[in-house]
């Protein structure tokens, strides 16, 4: 196989997984208000997996605030149940069964 063959070759497999990552996304309002159930609206997932929350407020991936099970594809009204209100902003981690990150998004938290 000759460079270029192989540079053809790594270039397809990179953008394939580059484009199931795409596919991989959240659609939730970015402020929301306080409570204990954090409402991230639709996630659509490339494959199964699991959308984690973990505290957020100081611009640093902290505690694990809560988990949500989701299928392939569009999953409406998700919502992830928080145990208590978080102190301040979260991000939401969308991983796959295998623990890959497929997508993330930071969420403010308004006072009530």
């Amino acid at each position: 196989m000759t460079k270029f063959a192989i540079a053809i070759a790594l270039t397809a497999t990179i953008a394939g997984a580059s484009s199931a990552l795409a596919n991989s996304y959240f659609t939730l309002d970015a402020n929301q208000d306080s409570g204990s159930t954090l409402d991230l609206g639709i996630v659509v997932s490339e494959v199964p997996g699991t959308v984690e929350i973990y505290d957020f407020r100081l611009g640093v991936q902290g505690k694990l605030l809560g988990t949500e099970d989701v299928h392939a594809g569009a999953n409406r009204d998700t919502r992830v149940d928080l145990g208590s209100e978080p102190f301040g902003d979260v991000i939401a981690v969308l991983k796959s069964d295998s623990g890959q990150i497929l997508a993330t998004t930071d969420v403010d938290i308004r006072d009530n």
